[in-house]
């Protein structure tokens, strides 16, 4: 992706968050301008981000699957331990219901991940996080 001005990327980014939180409460089914109106810009100014439904959604995963890898990477270099690592990584990841945002988002996505490498890397990094540290917790006894 090229890369966008100061206020595009702002734009980009108040589009995902929006994206996120409406399809966790309502699911993807929700209006375009519905979400456009949670990002407090224009309609006109979402589909320039987004080009349609699809485009949104898949970018809404993607940046859902990062914050969660970088969750999980935090959660591993600042914990003392595979167990604490774990926990914590939980712990925040209920507090930022990130569960909710996944149910809503990956039925839909299933195929594109399979599809898109961008989404199976990044997929695929979280769940050999997650493996390597429970192996180690369990190992450790913990």
């Amino acid at each position: 992706m090229a890369e966008l001005r100061a206020d595009a990327r702002s734009n980009r980014d108040q589009i995902l968050a929006a994206a996120q939180l409406v399809f966790r409460e309502q699911g993807v089914n929700v209006s375009m301008k519905d979400i456009a109106d949670a990002a407090g810009v224009g309609v006109g100014t979402l589909y320039r981000r987004f080009p349609d439904r699809g485009a949104l959604i898949s970018a809404a995963a993607h940046s859902y699957l990062s914050a969660l890898s970088d969750l999980a990477a935090t959660a591993e270099r600042e914990s003392p331990d595979a167990w604490q690592a774990l926990a914590r990584l939980l712990r925040e990841c209920a507090e930022l219901r990130l569960g909710a945002t996944a149910s809503a988002i990956e039925p839909t996505l299933h195929a594109d991940i399979k599809a898109d490498p961008t989404l199976t890397e990044i997929r695929t990094t979280i769940t050999d996080r997650i493996a390597r540290l429970t192996t180690q917790a369990h190992t450790h006894g913990t």
